[in-house]
C-alpha cells in the first residue's frame, strides 16, 4: 500500500524534526544599547570639502570609539578625472575601499592599485597620496583607526 508507506515516512520525517529543537541558537539577553548620538557624525549633516591637492574633495561620514581606545574615523574622498589628492600623516593604520574609478595611492616609495575588487591598506605614519587614473572621478571610502 503506497498510500500507507507515504504517511508513515511522512510521520517519521515530522516527528524527527521535532526531536531535533530549534536550529538558530537563542540569545543570551536584550541587545547592547545604541551608541549616543553624539558618538557619531550623520553623514547627512557632513558636506564634502575641498582637499589638499588637484580636484579632490573629502568628507568626513562617521568618528565612532573602535576596539580598546582607538577611534574609527570612516572618510570619503572623491578625486576628479587625472587629478590627486593629498592626505595628512597618519596617525593610525588606514584601510582604502575604491567605490568607483581607478586609480593609485602611494605612501612614500609603495604605490598600490586601486580597484573596486582589492581594497589597500597603509600603516600608521605614511603621508599617502591618491591619483586617478581614469576620466570618471575615483570615489574612494577610508577607515582611519587612531588611538593613544
Amino acid at each position: 500500500m503506497p498510500g500507507t508507506r507515504f504517511a508513515a515516512v511522512l510521520l517519521l520525517v515530522l516527528a524527527s524534526c521535532n526531536l531535533q529543537g530549534p536550529l538558530a541558537p537563542q540569545g543570551g539577553g536584550p541587545l547592547a544599547p545604541p551608541p549616543p548620538a553624539d558618538d557619531y557624525i550623520n553623514p547627512t549633516s557632513a558636506p564634502f570639502e575641498r582637499s589638499d591637492g588637484k580636484a579632490a574633495f573629502a568628507r568626513t561620514v562617521a568618528v565612532m570609539p573602535g576596539p580598546g581606545r582607538t577611534t574609527v574615523q570612516i572618510r570619503d574622498v572623491i578625486v576628479g578625472p587625472h587629478g590627486e589628492a593629498q592626505f595628512a600623516l597618519l596617525r593610525g593604520p588606514m584601510v582604502v575601499d575604491a567605490r568607483s574609478g581607478t586609480g593609485s595611492i602611494s605612501a612614500g616609495d609603495r604605490t598600490l592599485k586601486l580597484s573596486r575588487e582589492t581594497p589597500a591598506s597603509l600603516a600608521a605614519g605614511a603621508r599617502p597620496v591618491a591619483r586617478n587614473d581614469g576620466d570618471v572621478p575615483l570615489v574612494l571610502r577610508l577607515y582611519v583607526v587612531e588611538g593613544p
